[in-house]
């Protein structure tokens, strides 16, 4: 069954749930890969190998909450808790580990709100339950 997105929820380091001020938590991960060609192929072959460049780019709106929190913790490292869907019922999958907060940005807007947008970059693996 298709969730919607403002079930998600996103909690990281000692602030603890963030999804009230999030608009958007996408999550990129990936493992790197090695070529693995040999000269009797015929066409090019990569073997996986560990997980890397893991990210969230977090976006969302600004207060001074965010302000504080953000200010407090850029460049630190805290555990994260992510539900892309809180189904609110034990059966939620949660992608879980460490992140560290590597940039904010902040976007004032002549008619509109102020957003930011912050980019945290998973430290160690990522665990999924």
């Amino acid at each position: 069954m298709v969730k919607k997105g403002a079930d998600a929820y996103f909690s990281w380091g000692t602030g603890g749930d963030l999804s009230t001020y999030l608009t958007e938590a996408p999550f990129i991960y990936g493992y790197g890969t090695e070529d693995s060609t040999t000269f009797q192929d015929s066409a090019e072959e990569f073997t996986a190998t560990i997980e890397e460049g893991s990210t969230f780019t977090l976006a969302g709106l600004w207060d001074s909450t965010v302000s504080g929190y953000v200010d407090a913790y850029l460049g630190d490292t805290g555990a994260f808790d992510y539900m892309p869907v809180d189904t609110g019922a034990g059966g939620s999958i949660h992608y879980t580990g460490s992140a560290l907060l590597t940039s904010v940005t902040i976007t004032p807007a002549l008619r509109g709100l102020v957003t930011f947008s912050a980019t945290l970059l998973v430290t160690g693996g990522t665990n999924r339950g």
